[in-house]
């Protein structure tokens, strides 16, 4: 009898796990190994297919083929179903090999998972130390802004207490002015008062006096045509 093997092609992971069933350990270890090493590398997988040709080679002969020509026969058949397995088995998955890629997708979703929520930490992280910076520069602004505030409203407020001191003196000047012009005036009118009183006097003896002649004249002519 001659046998011939029937080769199908697959991949294992790098780790090189024994062929078999996939177990808790090995779930573990590829879990595990999921966040180092994230390339795969499947290699062959041999299933052996044995195939008893030499029935085959008599039953050609019982129909009339020669030896030769059973053997050739069969050869070929064999090296057909073998081509014709290969390429089934390119578009075919066994179910350890199955088993394996999903704990492989797995390994990188859970991977994927952890980088992503570090991500998220430092990026939280970065933004946190963004804000708590940009609140520290706010404040900082507040108080700059405030004292400048508080400069700002001290000088207006000296200022202002400047020009109602001014405004003091000078309205204090302009009442003392105004209380010595009218000194000088009620002064002024009191010597005019005092000047058209003795004015008026000498007026008064003159006029008095005046009549007091004609009168005097007239008692004079008087008695001299009486």
């Amino acid at each position: 009898m001659v046998s011939y093997k029937l080769l199908k092609s697959t991949r294992y992971i790098q780790t090189c796990f024994p062929q078999g069933p996939i177990t808790s350990f090995h779930r573990c270890q590829i879990q595990r190994m999921g966040y180092q090493a994230r390339n795969s590398d499947l290699s062959t997988l041999r299933i052996t297919l044995h195939c008893d040709t030499h029935a085959l080679v008599q039953q050609l002969q019982l129909r009339g083929f020669t030896q030769e020509q059973a053997e050739g026969i069969t050869e070929a058949l064999v090296e057909i179903v073998n081509n014709t397995l290969d390429q089934q088995s390119k578009n075919m998955v066994t179910k350890y090999q199955q088993e394996i890629l999903l704990q492989q997708l797995t390994a990188e979703i859970a991977a994927l998972k952890k980088d992503m929520i570090i991500f998220e930490k430092s990026e939280f992280s970065n933004l946190r130390h963004i804000t708590e910076k940009q609140s520290r520069e706010i404040m900082h602004l507040k108080e700059q802004i405030k004292d400048e505030v508080t400069k700002l409203q001290g000088k207006i407020t000296l200022d202002i207490n400047l020009e109602k001191s001014r405004s003091k003196e000078v309205s204090a000047e302009q009442e003392t002015r105004i209380c010595n012009l009218h000194n000088k005036i009620e002064t002024k009118i009191a010597d005019m008062r005092t000047t058209f009183e003795q004015h008026r006097n000498d007026v008064l003896k003159f006029a008095g006096g005046t009549i007091f002649s004609c009168l005097t004249i007239s008692l004079g002519f008087y008695r001299l045509w009486s």
